[in-house]
């Protein structure tokens, strides 16, 4: 199973399902210290979509909603990247990960230059 994040006027993330998990909780872990939004509430709510189905969808956010969402992306990154694979099972599955999380980054990168 994968899972994905969908932008306005077809921006599109995807990712294997672990994967998308992994980005997911870091996105809670930097929103626990600044929950813009209730992002961090609808995140890891259990029965929302963003759990259930790993699917997040922006479409209808609001702008400033977005933008927070997308500064949350790419700190969550930042944070990622700098621990390195601690606490991975196999490290050596971190750079192609990083690798794909850069790819969201990206995303986010432009998705905030548009609202700004």
């Amino acid at each position: 199973m994968s899972g994905g994040i969908s932008f306005k006027n077809d921006s599109y993330w995807s990712a294997a399902g672990w994967a998308y998990r992994a980005v997911l909780e870091s996105l809670c872990e930097v929103l626990s210290r600044n929950n813009s939004f209730g992002l961090l509430e609808e995140l890891s709510e259990e029965n929302g979509s963003a759990r259930i189905i790993d699917y997040i969808e922006t479409d209808e956010w609001p702008d400033e909603r977005v933008s927070a969402f997308c500064k949350a992306i790419i700190d969550a990154f930042a944070h990622t990247d700098a621990a390195g694979p601690v606490g991975w099972n196999d490290p050596g599955a971190f750079e192609g990960f990083i690798q794909h999380y850069k790819k969201l980054v990206e995303i986010a990168e432009f998705e905030c230059s548009k609202r700004s």
